[in-house]
C-alpha cells in the first residue's frame, strides 16, 4: 500500500511540475489557431465583397474611427442609442 500511495504522490509531483508548461502551450496554439482563423475569415469576407463596396465600406470605418478619435481629443463621449429610438440629445 505504502508503495502504491509513493507512486500516486510521485504521479501528482510530475503532473504538477508540467502544468505551467501544458498551459503555455496551449496557450500559443490556441493564440496561433485564433490568428490563422481570423485571416481566413478576412479572406472570406474580402471575396464576398464586392470591389466598389469593400472600399465604401473601409471609408465609412475610417470616418467612423475619426469621429470617435475627434469626440476623445475634444473631451466628449460617444453615446450610442439603438436605430430608430426615435429621441434626440436634447432630450
Amino acid at each position: 500500500m505504502f508503495e502504491r500511495h509513493s507512486r500516486w504522490h510521485d504521479l501528482r509531483y510530475w503532473l504538477k511540475a508540467r502544468l505551467p508548461e501544458w498551459q503555455l502551450q496551449a496557450t500559443e496554439n490556441a493564440e496561433s489557431l485564433r490568428q490563422r482563423l481570423d485571416e481566413w475569415n478576412r479572406a472570406l469576407a474580402s471575396q464576398a465583397l464586392p470591389d466598389a463596396r469593400r472600399a465604401r465600406v473601409s471609408r465609412l470605418v475610417l470616418e467612423r474611427k475619426n469621429r470617435v478619435a475627434a469626440q476623445r481629443r475634444n473631451g466628449m463621449k460617444v453615446v450610442r442609442r439603438p436605430v430608430g429610438s426615435g429621441g434626440s440629445a436634447t432630450e
